[in-house]
């Protein structure tokens, strides 16, 4: 098992073999969150456990009337059931969950997810997981987008994904950085409301 959001576990070892995939920024905070999962006693979505449980989430945000995403990370969940279980642990907390988004901002893992069709393919067991729970789930899949704050031509990324067969999403997740694009205040107000 490489990590288990059920209890907050990462396993050392899958996660030395990950180490030289990813940025080093990535490897400090998933290191970090292993560290705090752990002072607290673990994490979990299921109120079967101590600690600050998905119930408790869902209980603020119906408090607060908001809906939620929820980030599943298909690259470093490899149990099989995962995101079934985790849309029934929502389910059953009363979560009302807007979008379930799949493995944050892929296209910063190069190593991991080398193109958009290697993206798409690897999520879509986690989508089948996650519709055999809840069928008409809002499931969004990462497009780059133009203010990602990433350098290079996003197009080639989000006309792949655009393009891929089966289309199995029907939501797409995306991060706007505009103030990376050195626009004006006018400018980012305009774009983060278009």
């Amino acid at each position: 098992m490489a990590f288990d959001w059920q209890a907050g576990h990462v396993n050392q070892t899958w996660l030395s073999e990950l180490a030289p995939n990813i940025p080093a920024s990535t490897l400090q905070g998933l290191q970090l969150a292993q560290k705090m999962t752990q002072a607290k006693g673990g994490a979990c979505f299921t109120s079967t456990t101590g600690g600050t449980c998905y119930s408790n989430y869902a209980d603020l945000a119906k408090t607060l009337g908001a809906a939620t995403i929820v980030d599943f990370n298909g690259w470093t969940d490899t149990n099989p059931g995962s995101a079934a279980n985790m849309v029934a642990a929502a389910q059953s907390a009363g979560l009302n969950v807007r979008e379930w988004e799949f493995t944050n901002e892929p296209y910063i893992y190069p190593n991991i997810f080398p193109m958009a069709a290697s993206y798409a393919a690897s999520q879509y067991s986690y989508a089948q997981d996650v519709f055999s729970v809840s069928p008409n789930a809002p499931l969004g899949l990462f497009y780059q987008g133009q203010f990602s704050g990433v350098a290079g031509n996003y197009r080639v990324g989000d006309n792949s994904m655009a393009a891929y067969t089966p289309h199995y999403w029907n939501a797409v997740s995306m991060h706007a950085y505009p103030a990376a694009a050195n626009l004006t205040t006018s400018q980012e107000e305009q774009t983060l409301n278009s």
